[in-house]
């Protein structure tokens, strides 16, 4: 982990904060990095969600449930029906 720390400070702007929230979310180093928990913050807030690397906001967890709620009323296969109480758990533990 130390060498992986080290790595992220030599990289650009964008490729760190990238990296960064990599880190912090499979490693749960949050408490390292300040700006990737008010990252987190944000994410949730539906007024100014954050950018993703092209500039456009980023979807909220509140707008994916209610994406995955109408998927349900949508025509879908058994597969795609299968996987949407899937993404409603990682919701809830995001």
């Amino acid at each position: 982990m130390p060498q992986k720390l080290r790595l992220v400070h030599q990289m650009d702007e964008t490729i760190r904060e990238l990296a960064i929230r990599l880190l912090c979310r499979n490693y749960q180093l949050d408490y390292r990095f300040r700006p990737y928990a008010a990252y987190k913050e944000q994410t949730a807030d539906e007024e100014h969600p954050p950018l993703d690397y092209r500039g456009q906001p980023r979807l909220t967890p509140r707008r994916v449930l209610a994406e995955i709620e109408a998927a349900r009323q949508a025509d879908l296969t058994a597969p795609q029906r299968a996987i949407l109480p899937a993404c409603n758990r990682q919701l809830e533990t995001t």
